[in-house]
C-alpha cells in the first residue's frame, strides 16, 4: 500500500476512535480466521467457486451471482453453477394444476 493511502486510512481509523493497538489485533484475528477457512483451497478460482455455491446457498438470485463473479453472461452462471440452485420445478407445477385443475396445494379444491 503506498504511504498515502496508509497515512489516509490510519487517520480515518483515528477519527472512528480506534487505536493502532485495537487495529492491528483486530487485522491479525481476521487474518488468522481468514486462513482458517482457507485451508484446502490451493487457487484463486476455488475461491471463486466457494464463494458462488455459499451465495447460492443462501438464496441470492442468479443475476447477482453473475455480478458479483463478473461473467459476461448469465448463460456462464446458469452454466457452471445451475446444478447448485434449488429445484423449481416442483413448485411450478404445484402452482399449474392449481391454476387449471383448481387444485390446492393439499389436493382439495380452491374454493371459488
Amino acid at each position: 500500500m503506498a504511504k498515502g493511502k496508509l497515512t489516509r486510512a490510519y487517520i480515518a481509523v483515528r477519527e472512528l476512535g480506534i487505536e493502532q493497538k485495537q487495529l492491528a489485533a483486530h487485522i491479525g484475528m481476521c487474518r488468522s480466521r481468514l486462513s482458517r477457512c482457507l485451508r484446502g483451497i490451493e487457487r484463486f478460482t476455488d475461491l471463486r467457486h466457494t464463494a458462488a455455491s455459499v451465495l447460492i446457498h443462501q438464496g441470492e438470485s442468479p443475476k447477482y451471482i453473475q455480478r458479483q463473479l463478473r461473467h459476461a453472461s448469465i448463460d456462464t452462471t446458469s452454466d457452471r453453477y445451475g446444478h447448485l440452485f434449488p429445484e423449481t420445478g416442483q413448485e411450478a407445477m404445484k402452482k399449474l394444476d392449481t391454476l387449471l385443475l383448481g387444485r390446492a396445494e393439499g389436493g382439495g379444491q380452491v374454493a371459488e
